[in-house]
């Protein structure tokens, strides 16, 4: 009858539907769902790019601070090598151990990086910016304008000010410092009362450091801040030839007759083998 039909179909839209899976269900898992994805640690890490992975592999523990870091310099003090972190370590250890010595993984170039003067930055040997004034190197015109009236803002003779017009032009260097006088008369009257180590050029009118001694054929007295600036500075001007000194180059790495050494920020010389390691240098 039309009574029973209308029931039945009452009933058919009453019962549940079955579910048809179409891919875009966007129920919640419960606890119970399973994890259907699993990242492996060993493929995070083989996806990363090499230097990534060779750099963690490099982490080490630094002798002077004792954190795992990435340590890429190499300190020796008697015939043990040890790995530092960084400059700071690396000077600390220096320090604590006088007699270490750095390791240098390229060659001594590797070491030192040219930074502006100024600023700090490193310094691209390829940017035709970058200028050089008294053996310090500035990434621009601005970097070294900024220097000069800094350090050059007074004069150091009389302290009076610096024309700006005179900034660089009566400024002279010695040894590692660097002086900026007013005007040619100051300059010279400086000069008058000066005294500095005859071999590094370093200032000892005052303080402790300085002595007098006799060198060179004449035995002429000559001033010098240490025993070590006394001896080179006889080597330089003896009239015989040097003996000479096998010491393993800084940039090559070999043992070989020293063509000449490097002296940077008062450190520990730099031997050099031949003319294009100093170059390269």
């Amino acid at each position: 009858s039309a009574a029973s039909s209308t029931e039945t179909e009452k009933e058919a839209e009453a019962a549940p539907k079955d579910k048809v899976d179409d891919g875009k269900s966007t129920e919640a898992p419960t606890k119970e769902t399973p994890i259907d994805t699993v990242i492996e640690v060993d493929d995070t890490v083989q996806s990363k790019p090499a230097k990534e992975v060779e750099k963690v592999a490099l982490t080490e523990q630094c002798k002077q601070c004792g954190e795992e870091k990435y340590c890429r310099i190499r300190v020796k003090s008697g015939t043990e090598a040890f790995s530092v972190c960084s400059k700071r370590c690396q000077n600390a250890f220096m320090d604590t151990h006088g007699k270490a010595t750095d390791i240098p993984s390229e060659g001594a170039n590797s070491k030192y990086e040219k930074r502006c003067a100024s600023c700090l930055l490193i310094v691209e040997s390829y940017d035709d910016r970058n200028l050089q004034w008294e053996t310090m190197e500035f990434c621009n015109e601005e970097c070294l304008g900024k220097f000069q009236t800094k350090y050059g803002s007074y004069c150091r003779n009389c302290n009076g000010n610096v024309q700006p017009i005179s900034l660089g032009k009566y400024c002279v260097r010695f040894g590692y410092d660097v002086r900026q006088f007013c005007c040619s008369t100051c300059l010279e009257e400086f000069k008058k009362g000066l005294k500095v180590c005859s071999y590094c050029q370093k200032d000892i009118s005052s303080g402790p450091d300085g002595f007098l001694a006799p060198v060179g054929d004449k035995g002429q007295f000559k001033d010098f801040c240490t025993q070590h600036c006394m001896e080179k500075y006889a080597r330089m001007n003896s009239s015989e030839p040097p003996p000479p000194e096998i010491k393993a180059c800084s940039v090559c790495q070999e043992e070989k007759i020293v063509f000449c050494e490097v002296q940077i920020d008062r450190g520990q010389g730099q031997a050099i083998c031949s003319e294009p390691c100093f170059a390269a240098f």
